[in-house]
């Protein structure tokens, strides 16, 4: 078969306020969860307004109130949390939160909220803030971690600043790690708002509960399907090939080979593949990449084939 191209898996959004993400490492129909607050990162950023901040008053709590958290949230990585019932949980994603009296102006609101679930393997530590901003706000964000890690029981507390258009912006970031899981709740917005809620994030962080997920035992194997493309006009033909591991530890093993060209002029190649863990459960296939992308897939098992559906029920037969 003639050239051939390594092609990266198209991950479709999960913790994003349902729209495409732009950004480093983003394709139109691919998303890195993290980099699913990079692109929230550019509308809140962008609305930010020192008008706005003029005229909000946090409903927030001091140290010494107690935090009322009526509703319930679950991600799609096994985390639930509890979060106040004046606060609105986005319904197209696991983990987006707005406070009902945020600061907002003709651009949108000035602060949120998001929850997410990255694989990791080792604790989080002080000295990672930079590591943990290129994964959180993506490659080139203009966020400074402030020098201080408050520690938590557990986890631990990061404070990030930036400028925005019309005033100060800051970002942080609660982290802790779980079997092999980051669980993470980053609020972000003007500095003033942020810091007032901060009694209230932490408590919706500290809500947080981890189940281990749960794995299909039907789904560990190897998968694959093919798809081709043939121009007769052009004399043109491709072939690609995708793979899929789902091992019984927990972790997978994901790539693609694509193979095509003319009589003329052709070439075989195989590529980088992609790593992370996978968890299955209710007919719901989610796969977290160790680079922080994400994939959700609703499944059925049908004559001995794994059938998959993304989000706009389009269907993949896996043999």
């Amino acid at each position: 078969m003639p050239y051939s191209k390594r092609l990266r898996p198209s991950v479709p959004p999960v913790d994003s306020a349902g729209s495409v993400v732009s950004g480093a490492s983003v394709r139109s129909n691919a998303c890195v969860v993290c980099g699913a607050f990079a692109a929230l990162l550019l509308v809140v950023t962008s609305a930010c307004s020192s008008d706005a901040a003029a005229e909000f008053a946090v409903a927030g709590a001091t140290s010494d109130e107690r935090v009322e958290l009526e509703s319930q949230g679950s991600h799609a990585t096994g985390i639930s949390y509890r979060y106040p019932s004046d606060w609105q949980l986005d319904p197209r994603s696991g983990g987006v939160l707005i406070p009902n009296d945020a600061p907002r102006d003709a651009r949108g609101a000035n602060e949120l909220y998001l929850v997410l679930g990255v694989a990791r393997d080792q604790a989080v530590r002080a000295d990672d803030a930079g590591e943990l901003a290129t994964i959180l706000f993506g490659a080139g964000h203009s966020f400074e971690h402030d020098g201080a890690v408050q520690e938590l029981e557990p986890g631990l507390l990061f404070r990030y600043r930036s400028s925005g258009p019309d005033g100060e912006l800051a970002a942080h970031a609660y982290v802790r790690v779980e079997d092999g899981l980051a669980q993470c709740l980053v609020g972000i917005g003007l500095r003033d708002v942020i810091e007032a809620r901060a009694s209230i994030a932490r408590a919706v962080f500290e809500s947080f509960e981890y189940a281990a997920p749960r794995r299909d035992p039907r789904l560990v194997g190897s998968w694959s399907h093919g798809e081709s493309y043939t121009n007769s006009l052009a004399d043109f033909s491709m072939a690609v090939e995708w793979s899929m591991q789902l091992l019984a530890d927990g972790t997978f093993v994901k790539g693609s080979t694509a193979a095509g060209g003319d009589a003329s002029v052709g070439a075989s190649s195989d590529g980088d593949a992609t790593y992370g863990t996978w968890q299955a459960d209710d007919e719901t296939l989610t796969l977290l990449c160790a680079d922080g992308s994400a994939q959700t897939l609703a499944y059925r098992m049908v004559d001995g084939a794994l059938v998959t559906y993304d989000e706009h029920g389009r269907r993949t037969i896996w043999e």
